[in-house]
């Protein structure tokens, strides 16, 4: 397997696949072929948010005619740029404009929640309701940093399997435990079964680890996969409060949950 920053997954569920995020390259083409994936047989490509990681394969997708349906929310396609802890500020969008996406696939907006195959569901924008998470990083909307982006865009797949509901994040900016409780509320407070994906919570303080950690045991979460902007050290510390519930979730790992 190729690795680089950035997420995507393949979902198959029955006749269902749906491609979530992209990548930063090609490389999801690449790694899917190596599993014995088509993506071409996926119906529907869903982004989390809209930035370069998660988007940044979508010409490779298109290239392959991969999907009917783009899933996405609108401010996905705004600037977006962050601003690095030396003061660089560095463009960090979506790498293609909504008239590309247009020439090769239909856009479906998710302004809330909403069903894009029998039984999954994206969850358009998340409130935020916790008193310890907030959005993280240095995000702006405009080149100068003076607008912060909010990353109102910032949204997860779910569904329900024989044993719970499973919920995959892109990076939970909106936060992962508000997004658990979001998706708890959407299904009628159903237990949440597995959380799996990019958590971003690499500069999380000890007083935010602990209160996420303590939430997981509160929703009785049986398997927790982190991956990507999670953070390595928030990783190890995961893996050391859950060590029965936790996995390690790399390039090239198959979840068989049902």
């Amino acid at each position: 397997m190729s690795v680089e920053h950035g997420f995507s997954c393949c979902i198959g569920r029955g006749s269902s696949r749906i491609v979530f995020d992209t990548g930063q390259t090609g490389l999801v083409v690449q790694n899917a072929g190596r599993l014995g994936e088509d993506l071409r047989s996926a119906e529907s490509i869903v982004l989390s948010h809209g930035h370069y990681d998660h988007t940044g394969g979508l010409p490779c997708l298109f290239a392959e005619k991969v999907g009917v349906n783009l899933y996405a929310h609108p401010e996905a396609f705004c600037p977006k740029y962050v601003r690095d802890k030396d003061g660089k500020v560095r463009f960090i969008g979506i790498p293609v404009t909504i008239s590309e996406v247009r020439n090769h696939i239909g856009i479906v907006w998710t302004l809330g929640p909403t069903e894009i195959a029998e039984g999954i569901h994206v969850t358009g924008p998340i409130p935020r309701t916790t008193n310890f998470e907030d959005t993280g990083g240095d995000f702006f909307a405009d080149e100068t940093c003076r607008r912060p982006d909010l990353l109102l865009d910032d949204q997860a797949l779910f569904w329900e399997s024989r044993n719970g509901l499973v919920v995959l994040l892109g990076c939970a900016h909106a936060g992962v435990v508000n997004t658990l409780n979001y998706v708890c509320r959407l299904m009628n407070n159903k237990r949440v079964h597995a959380v799996l994906g990019g958590m971003h919570l690499g500069s999380a303080s000890r007083s935010r680890l602990e209160a996420t950690v303590e939430s997981f045991r509160e929703l009785d979460i049986k398997v927790i996969g982190s991956t990507h902007c999670t953070g390595s050290e928030v990783m190890a510390y995961l893996r050391d409060q859950m060590p029965d519930r936790y996995h390690d979730f790399r390039t090239g790992f198959v979840f068989e949950l049902e």
